[in-house]
């Protein structure tokens, strides 16, 4: 198993107006053979959408198969980071990879279920060559 990279961010002193502080984000990469596991660590939503996305990059780059996203650690999820979820699902399914997002908190899936998305727990992208869309 490597690590290639970790990507975090640390408490904000401050935030621009209207927008609330991350408390703290950080996911973790690891590679094994062909495959990608994103650990997932504090609260996904605006702040840290963005530290998400940098992260899934290079895993898509490299073509990793399957990708697991594993959220066990995330108490949190806006529409920001559902969308971020939403994009590298959809990708999977375009590029016909495996994509798995896994052990998400009640709260955490709750959200998936409200915005139509509950799908992406469901099993893999491959099985979804369509992809998902956002709901209208």
């Amino acid at each position: 198993m490597v690590t290639l990279g970790s990507f975090e961010d640390a408490p904000l002193d401050s935030a621009p107006p209207g927008l609330s502080t991350v408390d703290y984000f950080a996911v973790d990469v690891r590679y094994y053979e062909s495959s990608a596991t994103l650990s997932l660590n504090g609260e996904l939503d605006l702040g840290s959408a963005e530290i998400l996305s940098h992260a899934l990059d290079p895993v898509e780059v490299y073509g990793a198969d399957p990708v697991v996203i594993d959220m066990s650690e995330v108490g949190f999820l806006d529409c920001s980071g559902l969308a971020v979820l939403l994009g590298a699902y959809n990708r999977a399914c375009r590029d016909d990879r495996d994509l798995f997002i896994t052990n998400p908190q009640a709260p955490v899936r709750r959200i998936f279920v409200l915005t139509g998305c509950k799908h992406l727990l469901s099993g893999s992208a491959r099985q979804d060559p369509g992809g998902l869309k956002a709901p209208a």
